[in-house]
């Protein structure tokens, strides 16, 4: 559960590649998190502790691209293993991004799967931008 990790545990090379290289070189930078924040733990504290730190590594001008299952406190995976999940949904991730500095650029919140089939009630796809420092 690297989401909690000073770094989010990224080796040093690969961090100096992607972050700073890349930021040097212009070209914007990019997280993506697919079910890692609400899959990585089932305490509410914990999901925020991630999705911040998270977030305290994306530079201005960056973006992230989060995909969540939405409203889940456990969710399927294969016909009978179930894992534990934070609740969390759109309202949620906009909250934080706001605190945090960030603008959403794209959004889409689906809703109407089986809640009690496979644990969760929809998917949330959001991509925000941090906000460009102004001086």
């Amino acid at each position: 559960h690297h989401v909690f990790a000073t770094g989010l545990a990224l080796p040093p090379e690969q961090r100096f590649d992607v972050v700073t290289e890349g930021s040097q070189r212009g070209i914007p930078q990019l997280v993506t998190a697919t079910f890692a924040f609400e899959g990585s733990t089932a305490i509410r504290e914990k999901w925020e502790e991630g999705f911040r730190n998270t977030l305290s590594h994306i530079e201005p001008g960056g973006y992230l691209s989060v995909a969540s299952v939405r409203n889940a406190e456990w969710y399927a995976v294969g016909p009978k293993e179930t894992l534990p999940a934070t609740s969390v949904n759109e309202n949620d991730f906009h909250t934080i991004l706001e605190d945090s500095g960030f603008e959403i650029v794209r959004e889409k919140t689906m809703v109407g799967l089986d809640k009690q089939k496979v644990g969760y009630d929809g998917m949330v796809f959001i991509l925000a931008k941090r906000k460009e420092i102004v001086s």
